[in-house]
């Protein structure tokens, strides 16, 4: 598929100035008809990966497609009228929403390999919500995908950059698969089985937070991983390798897992110390953590392209319960100040913001100016078409909250995430 971030028309809407974004298309042609536009884009967004399949030839196994959307021809091309038109082309992927709602089948690669997928404690999934989900646990899902990265740094060289959506839904709890329970035994020797999430006893509830910190910490760390193999291998000048980091922890994750029921050996004490509490994404104290990896561009090497890196991110991810927001097990503004994005897309169902009563766009966007990054924000707004965007009541929203950039994705249903669901 295809989008624009920023289009080269600014329109007046209400009493603010929209730079625009315009087209999102399955189709290349599609996408080189954009190009020769009259008024081209400033930025396509090309999804290299979607629904667990790579858009484009791959030799990862797990991802191949019988027929990609994409040929690597077809992809140069698209990047050499890009590059004419001055034109940035970034590549999507959804990490691990690999079977949106509506599209479940036999032949998905959850439905095949159903030990990659994430599950309930019900050991199933609400497909009803957004669908079925990927484990950010299971050690295949995450090698696969820095595998893919890796190939997308290298056969698709003519991107100037990505574009990462990295969550589970905050619909409902998912984390109860075998990965995800080894996971946790292992970092915390407490199994999620075994956590009474709907209790006000007070050592209940700290391991219960314990869970929800834990999750964002480990899915921060490998969304970091993702970004830092992507930064390096397209630093690396041509013809040379990047350096390839050796994981020398042992692996223990073929221990057999204790009865469902059963508390785990013992529980360790693991209360975060001060320092350390902001983990689980409190806005409020964020700000003071340490960065992990580096700095937007810092691992580019002299002389060499930044490649630039923009992540979907949840308008109103902070205002969510922590419960839910450990259900989502995203941390955008922890992303932003640990240097891993560039840019942000925020999603949420603007139309229901009519009126601004909610103001998700404007409590995003102070949350971001807080961190002190000098981050592009960029409201992602579904419809029909420009047209129907422009008339739309989440345009009449954003601007009313003093948005000056939304990207329109065209004819794809509004995105649940920002609707207001049952805690799980």
């Amino acid at each position: 598929m295809v989008a624009t971030v920023t289009m080269g028309v600014t329109f007046a809407v209400a009493s603010y100035a929209l730079e625009l974004g315009a087209v999102w298309s399955d189709k290349p042609e599609q996408a080189e008809a954009c190009l020769k536009a009259q008024v081209p884009p400033k930025a396509l967004i090309v999804s290299v990966f979607e629904e667990g399949r790579a858009a484009f030839p791959t030799q990862v196994e797990l991802f191949a497609s019988a027929q990609p959307v994409w040929t690597l021809e077809q992809l140069r091309e698209v990047g050499k009228q890009s590059r004419a038109k001055g034109v940035a082309l970034y590549g999507a992927l959804d990490l691990f929403h690999w079977v949106p709602l509506g599209k479940a089948s036999g032949d998905d690669v959850l439905a095949k390999q159903p030990e990659l997928m994430e599950v309930n404690l019900q050991r199933s999934c609400n497909e009803q919500e957004e669908g079925r989900f990927a484990s950010p646990w299971n050690p295949k899902v995450r090698e696969s995908l820095l595998q893919l990265v890796g190939e997308v740094a290298t056969k698709l060289d003519m991107l100037d950059g990505l574009v990462l959506d990295c969550r589970l839904t905050p619909g409902e709890l998912l984390g109860y698969s075998d990965a995800a329970r080894v996971e946790f035994i292992l970092a915390q020797s407490l199994d999620p089985i075994d956590l009474l999430l709907d209790t006000d006893e007070p050592e209940e509830k700290r391991y219960a937070e314990e869970w929800y910190r834990w999750r964002l910490a480990t899915v921060t760390a490998f969304f970091g991983d993702v970004v830092e193999a992507y930064r390096k291998a397209t630093s690396t000048p041509h013809g040379s390798r990047a350096p390839q980091r050796v994981d020398t922890t042992p692996d223990r994750r073929d221990q057999a897992l204790p009865a469902c029921g059963s508390r785990a050996p013992q529980r360790v004490d693991t209360t975060p110390s001060a320092g350390a509490a902001t983990q689980a994404g409190a806005a409020t104290k964020l700000f003071s953590r340490a960065r992990k990896h580096p700095a937007p561009g810092a691992a580019t090497q002299a002389g060499a392209a930044t490649k630039r890196v923009l992540v979907q991110a949840l308008a109103d991810l902070y205002r969510l319960t922590p419960r839910r927001r450990g259900a989502a097990a995203q941390d955008w503004l922890d992303w932003v100040v640990n240097g891993y994005v560039d840019g942000l897309l925020l999603e949420a169902d603007w139309a229901a913001d009519a009126g601004h009563k909610s103001a998700s766009y404007r409590s995003a966007a102070d949350l971001l100016s807080r961190t002190g990054r000098q981050v592009q924000c960029t409201a992602l707004v579904d419809a029909p078409s420009v047209e129907e965007a422009l008339k739309s009541n989440a345009v009449a929203s954003l601007t009313a909250q003093g948005c000056e950039r939304i990207a329109v994705r065209i004819a794809r249903p509004l995105a649940p995430a920002g609707k207001e669901v049952a805690a799980p």
